[in-house]
């Protein structure tokens, strides 16, 4: 009889770890689940809206064109002295009306193009993927 209630003592101890670990792991999960989400959810918002590029602002330009043609008229016109507008080609107009889309389209990345270089490159890069795949 002393045996038999120490094997149930050790099973009962052995059932209570095993339903206190289970309990522990089911915790782990919702919170990876909970934050697995907001991270998916705001990388697949940035794709699909990267097919926004392809579908109504630019066909054949990339993105680091479209910026890096703003960039070049912001610091030609910041080093200009004369109030005289420069003359810009035909295809850099076209890239920067294709630019000013974007912005129309996409209003928060002017706030991200000035943002830390590592977080835009980021973004860019989910736009680049929706990009590419839309």
């Amino acid at each position: 009889m002393a045996i038999e209630s120490y094997s149930d003592n050790e099973d009962n101890t052995a059932v209570i770890c095993a339903k206190q670990r289970i309990a522990a792991l089911e915790q782990e999960l919702e919170v990876l689940k909970a934050s697995n989400k907001r991270v998916k959810l705001q990388t697949d918002s940035n794709v699909h809206k990267g097919r926004v590029i392809r579908r109504l602002v630019s066909l054949f330009d990339g993105l680091k064109d479209l910026i890096a043609e703003n960039d070049r008229r912001e610091e030609l016109l910041d080093s200009l002295d004369s109030p005289d507008q420069p003359v810009y080609t035909q295809d850099a107009d076209r890239i920067i009306n294709s630019f000013n889309e974007l912005l129309h389209c996409l209003p928060w990345l002017k706030k991200k193009l000035s943002s830390d270089i590592d977080e835009l490159d980021s973004v860019l890069k989910d736009l680049r993927k929706g990009a590419d795949s839309a």
